[in-house]
């Protein structure tokens, strides 16, 4: 376990602990006999009821005494905080104390004699990630597992296991992946994003290809063989590479799927010509791909087909990944999609799964530069829905304002489909508005999913409990 040598007693302090990373990561800590304490807001998330149940002490409210009274061998803040909002950074800086990030610290403690598998790519690397850890636990292998949101059944969105075996979600944006040194990788999925960060899709590709580079000769890529960027990145990876997907050249194929309210069930075909049948909750083409990427880490690691099997069709989900809030009355369904793909995979899932229902969409906006970055490709995502909400886009701590908003979005949408689409101010107006179509419809005929990144889930629930 890394440590700072100079201290005795191992305490790790968390500066924006509600943080759904920050929070796996103290679990992570703690099970590795730290004591763990932290500060945040006063506002609560779901991780407030994680951290008490793990007995972390967490102070509402950033002080400096909190940091001057709870000496710590190693500091560890959010990227929402800095010297200009957080005093408690500003105490650290000025006494030139070392602040370890989140991907940083969980890097380090990752990479000290693990058996480490990262999950990554632009689309469904949280559900993969979660799928991933179903399967190892179905087998009885006891990982360690981090995934970027609430797996349902567990409760929490990590767990400390005891074997060699850890597994994480890893996140592109700010090169987070230089961190860690993986013996396996899945790769999901290649498209451009987070503009804010990426000048282009050239150097956002780039990161995944250094990024493969380091998985040792003896390690394993697994990747999504229908994207001609995730190969063309597969070309810089040493090790065994293992594809997937629909295409003929693939070593694992998919085949169409078929789907009902309760589950789908698909067919892969092996490289040796066997067939294999899998059952999953999920739905969507996107998942089942999701789900072919945990039967073949599961095969690398020697997991019984049977185990495989298990892990995946029990998985129930994570949270914010097409949640149904309300089963009936209508269906209100949340989910966290946030670029065009995603948006077009939700609502194709939503339409296959209640073909004979009328479906109003939500959106929000996450991010004023990858709406404008992204913005034809985002009016043309709603084909699928009967009507749409957009909301005025959510800026996020890291952007304020920007070139395009909602409103302009609205104005391309117009000129590529006759999906009927409103403009709502903020979350109240969408609330509202979302009200006034759902008399036009029975309750029992009609499917709400609030879709985006932000605080959209908000009005999911607030629709639920009305």
């Amino acid at each position: 376990m890394f440590r700072v040598k100079h201290m005795t007693k191992k305490r790790a302090y968390f500066i924006g602990i509600k943080g759904v990373g920050m929070t796996a990561l103290a679990q992570l800590l703690k099970a590795n006999h730290y004591e763990v304490v932290g500060s945040d807001v006063m506002e609560k998330f779901f991780t407030d009821e994680v951290l008490r149940k793990l007995k972390i002490k967490v102070f509402e409210g950033f002080d400096e005494n909190n940091v001057i009274k709870n000496l710590a061998s190693v500091y560890i803040a959010s990227s929402a905080y800095n010297e200009k909002n957080n005093p408690e950074i500003v105490y650290l800086k000025k006494n030139n104390i070392q602040i370890f990030s989140y991907a940083e610290m969980l890097g380090k403690v990752f990479n000290e004699n693990h058996y480490g598998i990262v999950i990554t790519g632009t689309h469904g690397k949280t559900t993969t990630t979660a799928l991933v850890g179903s399967v190892l636990r179905e087998a009885k292998l006891d990982p360690t597992v981090v995934v970027g949101s609430r797996v349902r059944a567990w409760g929490t969105n990590a767990i400390s296991g005891k074997s060699k075996y850890w597994v994480i979600e890893g996140d592109e944006y700010q090169n987070k992946l230089s961190y860690f040194n993986p013996k396996i990788v899945i790769l999901t999925h290649l498209e451009y994003d987070h503009p804010d960060f990426f000048s282009d899709f050239a150097s956002y590709k780039n990161t995944f290809k250094e990024f493969v580079k380091r998985i040792p000769r003896d390690g394993y890529l697994i990747a999504f063989g229908d994207n001609k960027d995730v190969r063309d990145v597969a070309k810089f990876a040493r090790c065994k590479k293992i594809f997937y997907g629909y295409g003929a050249r693939n070593d694992i194929r998919l085949l169409p799927s078929s789907q009902d309210e309760s589950s789908q069930t698909f067919q892969i075909v092996l490289k040796d010509k066997k067939t294999v049948s899998l059952t999953t909750q999920l739905v969507g083409d996107h998942n089942a791909l999701n789900s072919v990427a945990a039967y073949a880490l599961g095969k690398i690691l020697r997991v019984s087909d049977v185990n495989i099997k298990n892990g995946i069709s029990k998985f129930e989900g994570t949270s914010r990944r097409f949640e149904i809030i309300k089963k009936k009355n209508p269906i209100v369904i949340d989910d966290y999609a946030h670029h065009p793909t995603e948006v077009q995979a939700t609502l194709a899932a939503a339409r296959k799964k209640f073909p004979n229902k009328k479906i109003i969409a939500v959106f929000h906006p996450h991010t004023f530069s990858r709406t404008e970055a992204l913005l034809d490709d985002f009016a043309k995502s709603f084909n699928n829905a009967d009507h749409v909400i957009v909301i005025e886009v959510y800026g996020s701590a890291r952007e304020k304002k920007g070139k395009v908003g909602s409103k302009d979005l609205i104005k391309k949408m117009k000129e590529y489909s006759p999906v009927p689409v409103e403009y709502a101010r903020d979350l109240d107006a969408a609330f509202v508005c979302t009200q006034k179509i759902e008399k036009k419809y029975s309750p029992s005929d009609l499917v709400i999913i609030t879709i985006g990144a932000g605080d959209v889930w908000k009005v999911a629930k607030k629709l639920a409990e009305n």
